[in-house]
């Protein structure tokens, strides 16, 4: 569905880029560990995620998508970013599009 790709990238474009959120650092730092192999980042960032923060959705996300654990899900991925961009996070919103204008995930995979 290539019309909604291109309104998710439009959307996050006139967003900016400025992920804005208190505590995003913290999670981005958990993100480069759990990237490192710590089990207690990446247990504490899948906790955050399913809490409902914005930016650990997005982490998991992209951890769905490459696969740094052998775990590779463009479905998951998608609906993680899909968490984050409702709650206006500009890069899960960017990444949703992406995926969404390349055809990797669909929107009747996102209800």
């Amino acid at each position: 569905m290539r019309t909604l790709g291109s309104l998710l990238l439009a959307l996050a474009v006139a967003a900016g880029t400025a992920h804005g959120a208190a505590g995003d650092e913290e999670v981005e730092g958990l993100a480069r560990s759990a990237a490192a192999g710590k089990a207690g980042a990446a247990q504490e960032l899948s906790r955050r995620a399913a809490q409902g923060d914005p930016a650990a959705q997005y982490y998991e996300g992209r951890f769905l998508l490459s696969g740094p654990d052998g775990r590779r899900n463009e479905v998951e991925a998608s609906e993680w970013f899909r968490k984050a961009a409702l709650q206006g996070h500009v890069p899960s919103m960017h990444f949703l599009g992406v995926m969404l204008e390349r055809g990797t995930t669909d929107v009747r995979n996102l209800d």
